[in-house]
This record gives structure tokens, sequence and C-alpha cells, in this order.
């Protein structure tokens, strides 16, 4: 179970900065940790305001279609600065989901999968012939009052790793929560 789990998870962590990679991607051009998104007005490439508290729906100056666009610019053959056209020509675009595609960028979740893989890694298991389970390097065994061991791996920490992927193929019940 052990390998099963640091396998599947590690997998995991690799499809999501995949997937963000090329999100970041537009033919040779690509940033490497990943675009920052914003929605811009298609008429005056100039930003909109996404905030569902001050209107329902984005729309760019004079209900124009936005677009959602990176704010990093790559060079063009012909000197100008371009930007990564991820979506165009939206009308009567919802705000909350203007505003969770953008926060949900590549470079956010470049940054979100490093971390976990560094809380992985801080939490990983110790194998060793004297104890037939494997325990955390890093959590102490609350329930040994001597805490010569470690929590039984997998950890809380660990187990709450997995809740977001909960529904890619190859999952456990067992290796969530409990």
């Amino acid at each position: 179970m052990v390998y099963d789990l640091m396998n599947w998870l590690t997998a995991q962590f690799d499809a999501s900065e995949r997937w963000a990679q090329e999100a970041s991607r537009h033919g040779d051009r690509y940033t490497p940790t990943g675009e920052h998104w914003r929605w811009e007005c298609e008429d005056t490439d100039t930003a909109v305001t996404v905030d569902p508290m001050l209107s329902e729906y984005v729309e760019g100056v004079d209900g124009a279609p936005v677009g959602l666009r990176s704010v990093e610019g790559y060079p063009s053959t012909w000197g100008a600065t371009l930007h990564h056209i991820a979506i165009r020509g939206q009308e009567e675009l919802p705000a909350g989901v203007a505003g969770h595609i953008a926060r949900q960028d590549p470079a956010r979740t470049i940054r979100a999968v490093a971390a976990k893989r560094r809380i992985f890694e801080r939490h990983g298991p110790i194998l060793n012939d004297l104890n037939p389970y494997p325990v955390c390097m890093c959590c102490p065994n609350l329930d040994d009052d001597t805490n010569t061991e470690g929590e039984r791996w997998p950890c809380l920490t660990v187990r709450l790793l997995t809740v977001e992927y909960d529904d890619q193929p190859g999952y456990r019940p067992e290796w969530g929560p409990q």
C-alpha cells in the first residue's frame, strides 16, 4: 500500500503540473512557472473588473466581449508584444465563473503543486525491519507516551493531500481522511 499511494499521489501532482504547463504554452511560446491570467475587454485590450458583488456578468467597455489572456507578454516576429489568448469572445459571462477561472490560473496551480510536493516529502514514510508498519517521518505518535515512533503512515496530512484527487482513477477510499 505504501508504494501504491506514493506513486499514485505523485502521478496526480505530475498531471496537475503538466496540465498547468500546457495551459501556459502557445505554440513555441511558454512560461515554465505558469501564466497569470486576467479578463480583458477585446475592443480596448484593457483589464476588466471581475466581482460578482458588483455585477452578475463580466463584460467589456459598452458591452464588448471579453477574453482571458496571459499577463505575460511574448515577443512577436514583427516586434510587438503578444499575450496568450486562452478564451476569446465571451459575452454574458457569469462573474463567479470568470473569477474562478482567473483565480485558478496555471501559475497558481504550479505553485500549489510545488507546495504539496514539499508537504508530501516532509511527511514521507519511514520503513524499517524493526517495525512492520511504516511511520510518518514528521508526525509524532500521540498515542505513544514515549514518542519513539511517528504516526502510522499515511498520516492525516498525507490523507488530506489525497482529497483533491479522490475523483481520479486509481484512488482508494482507505487513503482518504478517516
